[in-house]
Formats: C-alpha cells, sequence, structure tokens
C-alpha cells in the first residue's frame, strides 16, 4: 500500500491496514474479522488469519479520534468545528 494513501487514509479516521495476500484469502462476502492493533485479518469461514503490520497506538489514537483535525480540536491545538 502507498505510503501517502496510508497516510492520508488515517488523517480522515478510516483505518487502513497492509495484509500480504489477503485479496486470495477472501472471496467476495467472506465473513471477516479483524484486529487493527495487533494488525491481523481472519477469514472466519476458514479459520485462516493473515498477520499484517499492528498500527502504532499514535495512529490508534487519531484513528478513535475520527481523524487528525478532530484529535487536534480536542486536544486545543485547533478551534473545535461548528
Amino acid at each position: 500500500m502507498n505510503s501517502l494513501f496510508l497516510r492520508n487514509c488515517i488523517n480522515h479516521g478510516l483505518p487502513a491496514l497492509t495484509v500480504p495476500g489477503v485479496t486470495a484469502a477472501f472471496t467476495d462476502a467472506a465473513p471477516m474479522r479483524l484486529d487493527f492493533a495487533e494488525g491481523w485479518v481472519e477469514n472466519t469461514s476458514s479459520g485462516l488469519r493473515l498477520e499484517g503490520g499492528a498500527l502504532p497506538p499514535m495512529v490508534l489514537d487519531i484513528l478513535a479520534a475520527g481523524g487528525i483535525l478532530p484529535k487536534l480540536a480536542r486536544e486545543g491545538y485547533i478551534p473545535i468545528p461548528a
């Protein structure tokens, strides 16, 4: 995944996880579980779990806030948007 794309996802509060082999492990509409903090995705039909890279705590905090601007507003760095 392109690092600029990943950073833009995080900035907008959209979680993104790079997991090699994920497209081959899933069919359309296959049920899944994933964990961004630990960095894995699991096909719940087959039980196959693939490891990616865990997201750092700072990134998880940005995602929990809904993106970088809401995080900065919450911490008092910028005015809260109307």
